[in-house]
Protein backbone atom coordinates (compact mmCIF):
# COMPACT_ATOMS: atom_id res chain seq x y z
CA UNK A 1 0.00 0.00 0.00
CA UNK A 2 1.66 3.16 -1.40
CA UNK A 3 0.73 6.61 -0.44
CA UNK A 4 2.15 9.75 -2.55
CA UNK A 5 4.07 12.31 0.51
CA UNK A 6 5.32 14.53 -2.52
CA UNK A 7 7.82 15.28 -4.90
CA UNK A 8 11.38 14.77 -5.25
CA UNK A 9 13.62 16.73 -8.31
CA UNK A 10 14.36 14.77 -11.45
CA UNK A 11 17.06 15.85 -13.69
CA UNK A 12 15.53 14.47 -16.53
CA UNK A 13 11.72 14.38 -15.35
CA UNK A 14 11.63 17.50 -13.06
CA UNK A 15 9.10 16.85 -10.04
CA UNK A 16 8.78 13.14 -9.99
CA UNK A 17 5.67 11.83 -7.34
CA UNK A 18 7.60 10.49 -4.16
CA UNK A 19 6.31 7.74 -2.70
CA UNK A 20 6.29 5.75 0.79
CA UNK A 21 5.27 1.87 0.97
CA UNK A 22 3.32 1.67 4.55
CA UNK A 23 3.76 -2.04 3.91
CA UNK A 24 7.30 -1.57 5.39
CA UNK A 25 7.16 2.06 6.84
CA UNK A 26 4.32 2.03 8.94
CA UNK A 27 5.81 3.83 11.74
CA UNK A 28 6.46 7.87 11.58
CA UNK A 29 7.78 10.91 13.43
CA UNK A 30 5.89 13.65 11.54
CA UNK A 31 8.00 17.03 13.47
CA UNK A 32 8.41 20.56 12.90
CA UNK A 33 7.33 23.93 14.57
CA UNK A 34 4.13 25.61 14.97
CA UNK A 35 2.32 26.52 11.57
CA UNK A 36 4.92 24.31 9.32
CA UNK A 37 2.54 21.96 8.13
CA UNK A 38 2.01 18.87 10.06
CA UNK A 39 -1.49 18.80 9.95
CA UNK A 40 -1.86 19.65 6.25
CA UNK A 41 1.13 16.99 5.84
CA UNK A 42 -1.11 14.29 7.85
CA UNK A 43 -3.94 15.23 6.65
CA UNK A 44 -2.69 14.81 2.76
CA UNK A 45 -1.84 11.23 3.37
CA UNK A 46 -4.98 10.78 5.41
CA UNK A 47 -7.19 11.77 2.63
CA UNK A 48 -5.31 9.22 0.04
CA UNK A 49 -6.10 6.27 3.00
CA UNK A 50 -9.84 7.14 3.45
CA UNK A 51 -11.31 4.79 0.42
CA UNK A 52 -8.89 1.98 1.04
CA UNK A 53 -10.07 -1.01 2.88
CA UNK A 54 -9.58 -0.17 6.35
CA UNK A 55 -10.32 1.68 9.49
CA UNK A 56 -8.45 4.69 10.58
CA UNK A 57 -8.95 5.84 14.32
CA UNK A 58 -7.71 9.32 14.55
CA UNK A 59 -7.27 10.97 17.85
CA UNK A 60 -7.20 14.55 18.13
CA UNK A 61 -6.27 15.25 21.61
CA UNK A 62 -5.79 19.18 20.54
CA UNK A 63 -8.96 19.36 19.62
CA UNK A 64 -8.35 21.36 16.48
CA UNK A 65 -10.96 20.36 14.56
CA UNK A 66 -8.56 20.28 11.43
CA UNK A 67 -9.47 15.92 10.90
CA UNK A 68 -12.82 16.89 11.51
CA UNK A 69 -13.44 16.43 7.73
CA UNK A 70 -12.31 12.67 7.96
CA UNK A 71 -14.58 11.61 10.48
CA UNK A 72 -17.40 10.73 8.17
CA UNK A 73 -14.88 7.51 7.52
CA UNK A 74 -13.10 6.90 10.00
CA UNK A 75 -13.07 6.27 13.94
CA UNK A 76 -12.53 9.63 15.22
CA UNK A 77 -12.68 11.27 18.56
CA UNK A 78 -11.31 15.05 20.40
CA UNK A 79 -10.55 15.72 23.48
CA UNK A 80 -12.15 13.03 26.50
CA UNK A 81 -13.35 10.94 23.53
CA UNK A 82 -9.58 10.27 22.84
CA UNK A 83 -9.46 7.77 25.44
CA UNK A 84 -12.35 5.81 24.34
CA UNK A 85 -11.37 5.43 20.57
CA UNK A 86 -7.89 4.35 22.14
CA UNK A 87 -9.43 1.72 24.15
CA UNK A 88 -11.58 0.76 20.55
CA UNK A 89 -8.65 0.03 19.14
CA UNK A 90 -6.75 -2.20 21.59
Amino acid sequence: MRVKVGFEKDNILGAVPYYIDLTYKCHWCIVGGSGSGKSVFLMYVLSQLVDLPLTLYIADFKGSGDFQPLSLSCRYGEFEECVELIEAFY
